[in-house]
């Protein structure tokens, strides 16, 4: 099985396989953190007439793998198998799951370079197309949650099952910055991760229970569905400006095919990855400088005067 360790069918929390919420919809699905290894579940609700049931049927089937970068290659195929398991009723599902398993593998020693597997996130056009998604459901938040993510803070995705889409934008988040700072991506966690995201100071994840909200204490950064919340003191620091603004606008044209005045911003504004140098380059400059910061350099990485903190903030976390 190289990459995946295990595969498993569950019809109750047993790991991190269902999370909170997943009763009230049909299909889901999640990546999630097991001690050392990633994990992937499907999850599929069927209404039966059977009494001993209670009318439902809910089973999450998934695999348990060493790679985080192959866990959405492995859920395209787990989608069904979710749904076969219910109807079958039965373990026969353990067979559709070496199948998935042995077929991805197979893919996966094919073409390593898959644009869903690069560790620098995707192809240009993929990575635009997905930043794009996430820029329209965020607006200027996008932008705050990149500067929050390079800065290494503890940042908290929230909302209600069905937590796919979520959990994707945490894996988004985490491409984003991969390269540049190191960051603990745990993906779905619940109340019982509590001690572990107590002891980070630094990490990425998502929950479906609400209960988070009141617990302020673990996290820096609460994502309620497109409300990006930010504590006092980072909010001076990570707050959005007009040059924000400008750079999401200038961003959504630019992915629609809108040709800008100068091609080589368009690109800047279109790869996180490429301004991520960029401004790993400014801090370089900054630390050179011993902390100062010219009105004409921040113009020209297309920051606002008010961005200075996060540059200093940036200059100090990469260690310059």
């Amino acid at each position: 099985m190289e990459n995946a360790v295990a595969a498993f069918a569950v019809r109750f929390d047993t790991l991190h396989a269902i999370c909170s919420g997943q009763h009230h919809v049909e299909d889901d699905f999640i990546y999630f953190r097991q001690d050392s290894f990633y994990g992937v579940s499907a999850f599929h609700k069927l209404v039966t007439d059977d009494v001993q049931e209670r009318g439902v049927r809910m089973r999450s089937v998934g695999v348990l793998v060493q790679d985080s970068t192959s866990l959405p290659l492995f859920r395209i195929g787990l989608l069904s198998a979710a749904r076969s398991a219910n109807e079958a009723n039965g373990m026969e599902c353990y067979e559709d799951l070496k199948r998935i398993v042995d077929t991805t593998t197979y893919d996966l020693q094919r073409a390593p370079a898959h644009p869903s597997l690069s560790s620098r996130g995707s192809g240009d056009g993929a990575h635009a197309a997905a930043l794009k998604t996430k820029s329209r459901y965020f607006g200027v938040g996008a932008w705050t949650l990149w500067k929050a993510a390079m800065l290494g803070k503890r940042i908290l995705f929230y909302g209600p099952a069905p937590a796919g889409e979520m959990v994707e934008r945490t894996r988004w988040l985490a491409e984003s910055v991969k390269g540049f700072v190191d960051v603990e991506v745990l993906y779905s966690v619940n109340v019982m991760d509590i001690p572990v995201l107590e002891s980070l100071p630094s990490y990425i994840a998502c929950t479906t229970e609400c209960v988070f909200e009141r617990k302020s204490h673990l996290y820096d950064v609460y994502v309620c569905l497109q409300h990006v919340e930010l504590s006092h003191e980072l909010a001076r620091v990570l707050h959005g400006s007009k040059t924000d603004e400008k750079r999401l606008h200038a961003f959504l044209q630019a992915v629609q095919g809108v040709r800008l005045p100068d091609e080589r911003d368009a690109i800047l504004r279109t790869r996180s990855q490429d301004y991520g140098q960029l401004l790993c380059a400014a801090c370089r400059d900054i630390a050179q400088a011993r902390g100062f910061i010219d009105k004409e350099s921040l113009r020209a990485l297309e920051l606002h005067e008010s961005d200075a903190d996060f540059l200093k903030a940036l200059a100090s976390r990469l260690g310059y």
